[in-house]
């Protein structure tokens, strides 16, 4: 098998041959291993002996055979001198190892192909690092292609923009073609924004720029508010610049809106508590500004304690009976109770308990709108008051009226019986005391008539001739 060996380089050939720490191989125009060193054995996990019962082609990766055929082809029919090209065998764990194959055809002096001298190195953790950063690179590239951030990256030295993410164009209105080549201050987004020729001598110097507060205006001339942040870091030896442009304009005018609430809630006179549903016992965990007004508690000294705290020996228990059925059934419930403010001094509260769900329905918190109703009580019981002494001062009116009539009759009979008699008679001065006893309960009806806010009727004689002269 050997003969193909000079006999005088035989020694230092195997010596050269066997102990190179790179795979040697000869092999046969066939493809027969003829000689494996060592390093080439362990390369593919197996013995010297297992590896010569196989072939070059047989542990050859089916994908790469007609690579390796037309290599051997080109070889053995004189076209190329050496070839050299990327494969994979088959390993001894059935494992597949790449490999960078450089072969060259030894031939005989009368030009016979005698055997292929192969130097093969392991490359498969130079595969799989080339497959993770294809791998990475598409990853980055799906981000940077779906991201809902606009993305601009920059040369490092120039400024100049070399790429630009959809979203970018999306927010800005303006093209890819807008963008790529252009200085970032050259982009009509950014002419009058702080992203300037001095800021980005600021992002070189720095290697960071950020601003929380930056209005652009699109190319069609809407206004938008971005965050702006911009890092330098190095990509396959060269620095580049990765600008983030966030729009958070809806998130400003969100946030405008909560300030506007806050603001509102902090105005109102109402009380206003928020009890976490979730936890035993509904503690508080806000307390409004107007509750601190309403009670005399700071927030500070009620969060984590029930509602119950502000009711006393008062408190109607039917009242509070109907808050907690509804909150056991997470409903709404509007109720008016007595509660004690930190003084002690009791107020009617009208309260307000309406449930707070979340995007499943479930009741998370429970909000509790607090009214002091106390003087509207006072001036309803004032009212009832009122329209009872209204009702007795009609009654008393209606009495007057009954009475005044019949003292009428007595006065009438009284004065028609003394007309009868004569001035000496006795029974006139009975008759006068009559008389006079029916003008003093008169005066009574007087009384009571102006009690109830009526006016006697007095009877008089009415001469129609000359009320008619008069009119």
């Amino acid at each position: 098998m050997e003969a193909w060996i000079d006999s005088r380089e035989s020694k230092e050939f195997r010596a050269f041959f066997d102990n190179a720490p790179i795979g040697k191989a000869i092999t046969s125009p066939e493809g027969a291993w003829l000689r494996v060193n060592g390093a080439l054995s362990a390369m593919l996990g197996y013995s010297t002996e297992e590896l010569l019962a196989t072939s070059f082609l047989t542990i050859t990766h089916p994908d790469d055979l007609a690579e390796t055929r037309d290599g051997s082809r080109a070889l053995l029919d004189g076209e190329r001198e050496s070839i050299a090209f990327e494969k994979r065998f088959r390993g001894g764990d059935g494992r597949f190892v790449w490999t960078y194959v450089t072969t060259q055809l030894r031939r005989s002096a009368d030009g016979t192909p005698l055997h292929f001298f192969s130097y093969i190195i392991d490359i498969t953790d130079r595969k799989k690092a080339d497959a993770d950063m294809r791998e990475s690179e598409t990853r980055y590239r799906r981000l940077f292609e779906s991201a809902k951030d606009g993305i601009l990256i920059l040369d490092a030295s120039t400024g100049s923009i070399v790429d630009v993410n959809p979203f970018m164009t999306e927010l800005t209105g303006y093209l890819r073609d807008d963008f790529i080549g252009k200085q970032l201050w050259e982009i009509g987004p950014f002419k009058d924004a702080l992203a300037s020729q001095a800021s980005f001598a600021e992002l070189q110097a720095n290697e960071y720029v950020r601003y929380d507060d930056l209005p652009l205006k699109t190319r069609d001339g809407r206004k938008a508010d971005v965050e702006f942040v911009s890092n330098v870091y190095l990509v396959n030896g060269k620095r580049v610049i990765q600008c983030n442009i966030r729009d958070v304009t809806v998130r400003r005018q969100a946030e405008a809106d909560l300030r506007m609430r806050d603001r509102a809630i902090q105005a109102v006179t109402q009380g206003i508590l928020i009890t976490d549903a979730t936890l035993e016992d509904h503690p508080i965990v806000y307390a409004s500004p107007g509750f601190e007004r309403l009670s005399g508690y700071l927030a500070a000294e009620v969060l984590g304690r029930n509602c119950r705290f502000l009711q006393g020996p008062g408190t109607d228990p039917a009242s509070r009976a109907r808050i907690h059925e509804a909150v056991r059934r997470g409903e709404p419930c509007t109720v008016e109770l007595l509660n004690f403010r930190k003084d002690g001094t009791a107020f009617w509260n009208l309260l307000a308990v309406s449930p707070v769900t979340d995007a499943g329905g479930r009741v998370t918190h429970f909000v509790g709108v607090q009214t002091d109703v106390t003087e509207r009580r006072k001036l309803e019981t004032q009212f009832l008051q009122a329209q009872k002494m209204e009702a007795i001062g009609r009654l008393a009116g209606g009495v007057a009226h009954d009475f005044n009539n019949i003292l009428s009759v007595i006065l009438s009979y009284a004065e028609m019986i003394a007309a009868d008699l004569q001035p000496d008679e006795p029974l006139r001065a009975d008759i006068e005391e009559i008389r006079t006893a029916g003008l003093r309960a008169t005066e009574l009806t007087r009384q009571l008539l102006a009690f109830s806010r009526q006016q006697v009727l007095e009877t008089k004689v009415l001469d129609l001739s000359k009320s008619l002269v008069k009119m």
